[in-house]
């Protein structure tokens, strides 16, 4: 089963390609186009990082310059505190609403 509610995805728009060290676990090159998953959220993984003070202002130069785009982070993950139903947080056609979540539901 794919658990993509739990992934980071991002995508390089660099022509030719480009090395992004802050993706994890040790950077990344990527192709022009290149789309790139990982388990987590990538803003969690770089403040965790031992060189954080370095690869912050890598990350924020690449966002800036439009060198790479996150398509999708990991979902947030909602309780109904009524009927204790489980969902995430969704957009389709940009109305924000919930969803089932990526994993089996709980019978």
């Amino acid at each position: 089963m794919a658990l993509t509610c739990l992934y980071t995805t991002v995508k390089c728009n660099v022509d030719g390609g480009a090395y992004f060290g802050f993706l994890p676990p040790f950077g990344v090159h990527l192709d022009e186009d290149e789309e790139y998953s990982f388990f987590g959220n990538l803003i969690d993984k770089i403040a965790n990082r031992r060189d954080y003070q370095r690869v912050i202002p890598s990350f924020e130069e690449s966002l800036n310059e439009e060198e790479i785009s996150i398509l999708s982070t990991p979902a947030v993950i909602l309780q109904d505190a009524v009927t204790e139903d489980v969902k995430i947080l969704a957009l389709s056609n940009e109305a924000l609403g919930t969803d089932d979540p990526c994993w089996p539901a709980e019978e």
